[in-house]
């Protein structure tokens, strides 16, 4: 499995602790020392808001275009510019969902507010450790979330007006979102490292798969009534092969073709009449001699053998390690890259570089459905992988 790192998706959440965050600036970044290299802007004196007095709550009530609603250093978030993507996400949302009711201002605002400093307090972070973001990862990045959203059967203008409320993807705003988003890739790449996490999650995966534990191969026949059962256990009875009759009357799609059989089914994983006939009732080589009912329908069984040793076999457990190595890397990255948006937001806060309003719990983050298959864990945070390919297969059956 190849995570999927940065993009788009995990921007309404919250933007740059999966993905990236909304850039609603009027500054956006400044040239490097290459001329294809973009640097994050420098967090320099705040700028003035609406008094020397005043209240983050007079910034986000006043309807001045040109106060600032917030800032970090020279960045700042207008109450012009909040207005106008909000408008955006508000058209976008309601023509996609076909006279829907629309997100309010005041569900959209929190999260995108919050963006804003989760992107802008990345890019001083790498501006910090002299982090470059080339204009060719800008385009690249930019390339593989518009082939993403293509095979969402969406499209990446969509998304930028429906989401990020941008114009679209030749907005400047936009473009230093992406800049932020491979920034903050970069940074994290340089955190943490695979030898440091190696250890732990290889010690704990060996634990798991030393673990004891009682397995067996059993075939059935699912049919809708108990009538049905009684006369599959007839026909096994005049000496008929079960995989035969398992391929012509089983309902089950996901065994009759390999005439019933489940392989490697672990005790507790099945749903508990399948699972006390399995490994109670049967002896290795037995047929029921009556239907075991579930909540599926009627089941006649055949438990082919049952062995009890460890979870997983050494090349399982090698799998299962290269698997969440690789999550757990992320994880710890994304964690200590947190660390330093927290740390550099504590400090532009003390030295009055930082405008931050308050809201309460938003109660609806930005909207529009994001697609799965852009998220970084399989997830949004995505779901450590727990076993192979083979092991997963099978925690998804349940007869």
């Amino acid at each position: 499995m190849k995570i999927k790192h940065v993009t788009i998706v995990g921007i309404a959440a919250l933007a740059i602790s999966a993905c990236g965050g909304p850039a609603a600036s009027n500054t956006t970044a400044t040239a490097g020392a290459a001329a294809n290299t973009t640097a994050a802007p420098a967090a320099s004196a705040a700028p003035a808001t609406a008094g020397a007095g005043a209240t983050a709550e007079a910034a986000t009530t006043s309807g001045d275009p040109a106060l600032v609603v917030a800032s970090v250093g020279n960045a700042t978030l207008t109450r012009g510019e909040l207005d106008a993507r909000i408008k955006r996400i508000q058209d976008a949302v309601e023509k996609q969902s076909q006279g829907a009711q629309k997100p309010t201002a005041t569900q959209i605002e929190p999260s995108l507010v919050e963006l804003f400093f989760d992107e802008h307090l990345t890019l001083a972070v790498a501006k910090d450790k002299s982090v470059g973001v080339e204009d060719a990862d800008v385009e690249n990045q930019i390339k593989k979330i518009d082939e993403s959203m293509k095979a969402q059967g969406s499209t990446l203008e969509d998304a930028i007006q429906g989401q990020l409320g941008f114009e679209s993807s030749t907005d400047p705003n936009f473009r230093q979102l992406v800049t932020a988003i491979v920034a903050r890739e970069k940074i994290s790449s340089t955190l943490v490292t695979t030898d440091t996490v190696e250890k732990e999650v290889r010690a704990t995966v060996e634990q798991q798969g030393k673990e004891e534990i009682e397995k067996a191969n059993v075939r059935h026949i699912l049919v809708a009534t108990e009538e049905e059962a009684k006369k599959v256990i007839e026909r096994l009875d005049k000496g008929e092969k079960f995989e035969d009759l398992a391929k012509e009357l089983s309902t089950d799609p996901g065994s009759k073709d390999n005439g019933g059989l489940y392989e490697n089914v672990e005790k507790g994983q099945m749903v508990a009449e399948f699972d006390k006939a399995t490994f109670e009732d049967l002896q290795p080589g037995e047929t029921t001699k009556e239907p075991v009912k579930t909540q599926y329908g009627y089941h006649v069984m055949h438990l082919d053998s049952r062995t009890k040793g460890p979870r997983y076999t050494p090349e399982q457990i090698e799998e299962n390690i290269k698997q969440q190595l690789e999550y757990a890397v992320y994880q710890k990255q994304q964690e200590a890259l947190q660390k330093l948006l927290d740390e550099k937001r504590a400090a532009l806060k003390t030295a009055n570089q930082l405008v931050e309003p308050v809201y309460p719990t938003p109660t609806v983050a930005v909207p529009g459905e994001l697609p799965s298959d852009l998220q970084p864990a399989e997830g949004t945070a995505e779901a450590a992988p727990e076993a192979t390919a083979e092991a997963t297969a099978e925690a998804t059956v349940t007869p």
